[in-house]
C-alpha cells in the first residue's frame, strides 16, 4: 500500500502528532507498506527532500507562501507537491492537518487511487461549515480516526452524520526494550511537555511548593521547552523553589525514558482537554503512577487511586493533595506503578495499535461499509 501523509509538521518536530507518525510510519513500514510525507518546510531549514527511516520526507514552506499571500511562491509549491505526488501514485492520503495545508492537499486530493483517511488529534480545528476547506475534507474523508473515546465523542456531538465514518483507535508507543528499573525511594516528580499555557505547569509549580512543608526532600524536574520557559523558570524564584526545580530543556527520546526511571511519579497538570496523552502512556510503560488533571482522555488511561491519581485541572492545592497522598508510602507507589505498566500492556498494544490502522486501510478489497 503506498500511502501519502500530510501534517503540518514532522521528524525533528516534536509533538504529540509528531510522536504519532514517528511511531506508526517506520513500523507499518516495516510491513511492507511504502510513506510519502507532506509536511511544512520548519525553521532552522531542514532538508526539503530527505528519506529517513525509509520515509519519504518533503519539506515545502507552505505556511509561510500562505501568510505572506506570495501567489508566485504557492503555485510554485502546488507544481511541485503534485509532480511530487505524480511520482509517488498513492493509493491513500492520511491526513494529520486541519489548518492551511488542506489548501495544497485539495489540490491533489483525486490523485489517490483509494480515498482520505483522516485522523484527529483534537477537536478545535473540525468545528468549521461544511462550505469551508476543512468542511469539505470532513465530507470528502473515506474514514475518520479518533485517537481516544473522549475525542471521538466530542467530534460526533458537532457531526453526528458522519459516526457510521468514524471510529477511535487508542495511540500507543514502541515498548522499549529495557528491563524496568526499579521505582526511586527518593521523592522525586517529573513533568513532560511543551511549556505552553495549556500544559499547566504554572500549576505544578504552585502544587510542588505547596508539598513541601509536608515532603522537604521532594524534588521536580520538567522536561522540554517552549514560550513559557523563561515565565516557568521566572516563577520557580519568586515562589522560592529554584533550587529544587530543574528545567532539562528539550530530551531526546532515550534521554526522556531516563529521567522517566529517574522519577518517582510523573504528573501531568493539564489545563485543557487532552485528547489522548502520550506523556502519562510512556510513563505507565516504565512503571511509573501518573497524577494528571481530570481531562479529555486522561482518565481512558490513568484509573484513579489504582494505577495513578486524578485531579480537577488548574487546582494547585488539589494537586498537592494527591502528591502528598502518592508519596505516604513507596509500597503503594510501586504497586500503583506496576498496576499501570500492567494497564499499559493490556489496553494500550503497539501491534493492535498496526493492526487497527492496517485493517483501515484494507478492507476497500472487500466489503468497504463506510465509503
Amino acid at each position: 500500500m503506498r500511502i501519502q501523509v500530510w501534517s503540518t509538521y514532522y521528524w525533528p518536530r516534536v509533538g504529540g502528532t509528531e510522536s504519532f507518525l514517528s511511531e506508526l510510519l517506520p513500523a507499518l513500514r516495516d510491513r511492507g507498506h511504502q510513506f510519502q510525507v507532506i509536511t511544512n518546510q520548519a525553521r532552522p531549514k531542514l532538508p526539503s527532500r530527505e528519506t529517513r527511516k525509509g520515509i519519504d520526507i518533503g519539506r515545502f514552506p507552505m505556511l509561510e507562501a500562505l501568510g505572506s499571500r506570495d501567489l508566485a511562491a504557492v503555485r510554485r509549491i502546488h507544481r511541485e507537491i503534485q509532480s511530487a505526488t505524480e511520482a509517488f501514485r498513492p493509493d491513500w492520503h492520511f491526513l494529520h492537518s486541519a489548518g492551511p495545508l488542506l489548501f495544497f492537499y485539495e489540490r491533489v486530493r483525486s490523485l489517490a487511487t483509494r480515498g482520505t483517511v483522516l485522523t484527529l488529534h483534537s477537536e478545535e480545528p473540525f468545528r468549521v461549515d461544511d462550505n469551508s476547506t476543512a468542511g469539505r475534507t470532513l465530507q470528502g474523508s473515506h474514514r475518520i480516526v479518533a485517537v481516544s473515546d473522549y475525542l471521538r465523542e466530542a467530534f460526533l456531538a458537532d457531526h453526528p452524520e458522519l459516526e457510521a465514518r468514524t471510529l477511535r483507535i487508542w495511540n500507543s508507543c514502541t515498548l522499549p526494550g529495557e528491563e524496568l528499573v526499579p521505582l526511586p525511594e527518593e521523592p522525586r516528580i517529573l513533568g513532560i511537555g511543551r511549556f505552553i499555557p495549556e500544559k499547566g505547569f504554572p500549576v505544578l509549580l504552585e502544587a510542588f511548593q505547596k508539598s513541601l512543608s509536608a515532603l522537604p526532600d521532594l524534588r521536580l524536574e520538567l522536561v522540554g521547552d517552549g514560550p513559557e520557559r523563561t515565565r516557568l523558570e521566572a516563577m520557580a524564584r519568586t515562589l522560592g523553589i529554584d533550587t529544587k526545580v530543574r528545567f532539562t530543556g528539550y530530551l531526546e527520546e532515550k534521554e526522556v525514558r531516563e529521567r522517566i526511571d529517574a522519577a518517582s511519579a510523573v504528573v501531568m497538570p493539564s489545563l485543557w482537554q487532552e485528547p489522548f496523552g502520550y506523556v502519562a502512556l510512556q510513563a505507565m510503560q516504565r512503571a511509573r503512577p501518573v497524577i494528571a488533571s481530570r481531562a479529555g482522555a486522561l482518565p481512558e488511561l490513568i484509573e484513579d487511586g489504582h494505577t495513578g491519581r486524578l485531579v480537577p485541572p488548574g487546582n494547585s492545592v488539589a494537586l498537592s493533595e494527591a502528591i502528598g497522598h502518592l508519596f505516604q508510602s513507596h509500597s503503594d507507589r510501586k504497586t500503583m506503578g506496576i498496576r499501570a505498566h500492567q494497564r499499559s500492556k493490556e489496553r494500550f498494544p503497539f501491534a493492535s495499535f498496526l493492526d487497527s490502522y492496517e485493517k483501515v486501510f484494507f478492507p476497500a478489497d472487500q466489503d468497504d461499509a463506510l465509503s
